[in-house]
């Protein structure tokens, strides 16, 4: 049975094993094993809102924000659950260091940065004026976290768009994108593989500040401390976005989606670029949407040791999420859980992208 843990009503199970699949439906959050067996409760909430759970590394606590808090439940001391003091309202990105030493979560276009044991307290800001729509992602020996932030053009224009790695003490500007006339350059929320951070760049055409059109597609990656192009692609001529970064595969290999515009939707399957911008197929098919749905979902959320594909999707007229385990050649298997919302450890993670 649940029982009362801390204030704002959220209330905890009892202890139990290390979960690797987190899930929230409705006012419960639930985890099991990557394989879906042991489903136990975890949580309960005082409503229906979005929080975020998401598993730590090891798969002892679970992160959440809830009521403008950072929480964390501590999966093998009977549940509690802990406020970091965190003031984190309006928080979109909840991500897990990967020693599990720290959390970050932006909020109020924040980056902010808790310890997460329970013998420490303490939170900082790490950057300010950052997007929460293109994530965090955490370096590999979590020192750092790579964001993107808006910063004020010159001349009182529009506001560039910077890729930007911080350790809470110095931060480096690695790609500054300003907007020149009818061109906006996007960025997709970047990952931070092994040799670097690498991230998306579409050219967007605007109209009188509307979306007119899509110029071109930018694979970019920090190589021997510099950030390069690997591949860019004019989509004049195409019915593709060929790649959007998503995960690094154990062996070193960027994992990205490509999205195909189909004659009544879209389709999505995972492609593989090599560091001469080579791109190759994966061999995972992620599925297709009927245009004008709404509310579809397509999110890969990394990689786990064995290469396994973490993928959650949203199929066509269904209100929840679809946890897969994909294998290249051997397609996303079984439906492993449903929810509203779902978070997935993985040895490789990514930064959730999709569409």
């Amino acid at each position: 049975r649940a029982r009362a843990a801390v204030g704002r009503g959220v209330c905890a199970g009892a202890a139990g094993p290390p979960v690797a699949v987190v899930w929230r439906t409705g006012r419960d959050v639930r985890g099991s094993a990557l394989d879906g067996t042991g489903a136990r409760p975890l949580l309960r909430l005082p409503d229906e809102r979005g929080v975020g759970a998401t598993p730590s590394p090891d798969g002892r606590h679970v992160a959440l924000s809830y009521d403008d808090r950072l929480l964390v439940s501590d999966l093998d001391a009977g549940g509690a659950v802990r406020d970091l003091g965190a003031v984190a309202r309006d928080a979109d990105v909840v991500r897990w260091a990967p020693d599990g030493r720290r959390i970050a979560v932006v909020a109020d276009e924040r980056l902010i940065v808790c310890e997460a044991g329970p013998e420490r307290r303490g939170c900082r800001v790490w950057a300010r004026g950052v997007s929460a729509e293109t994530g965090a992602s955490w370096s590999p020996d979590g020192t750092g976290v790579v964001v993107v932030r808006q910063v004020a053009g010159r001349r009182g224009g529009d506001e560039d768009l910077v890729v930007t790695t911080t350790d809470g003490a110095t931060s480096r500007d690695l790609d500054r994108l300003r907007p020149r006339g009818s061109r906006f350059p996007y960025p997709y929320p970047p990952v931070w593989a092994r040799p670097g951070p690498a991230w998306t760049v579409l050219d967007l055409r605007l109209k009188d500040g509307e979306l007119a059109g899509i110029l071109r597609s930018r694979v970019r990656a920090v190589r021997d401390g510099a950030a390069r192009t690997l591949s860019s692609v004019s989509l004049a001529h195409t019915n593709a976005l060929p790649f959007f970064v998503a995960a690094e595969r154990p062996d070193g290999v960027l994992l990205g989606i490509r999205e195909r515009y189909l004659r009544k939707g879209a389709a999505y399957d995972l492609r593989t670029i090599d560091p001469a911008g080579r791109f190759a197929p994966a061999g995972l098919v992620l599925g297709s949407f009927r245009q004008g749905m709404e509310d579809e979902d397509v999110d890969v959320h990394g990689v786990l040791a064995d290469g396994r594909v973490a993928v959650t999707l949203r199929p066509p007229d269904t209100r929840r999420l679809a946890l897969h385990l994909g294998t290249s050649g051997g397609g996303l298997g079984p439906v492993v859980r449903r929810g509203d919302e779902i978070a997935v450890a993985t040895a490789f993670p990514g930064n959730p992208v999709g569409d």
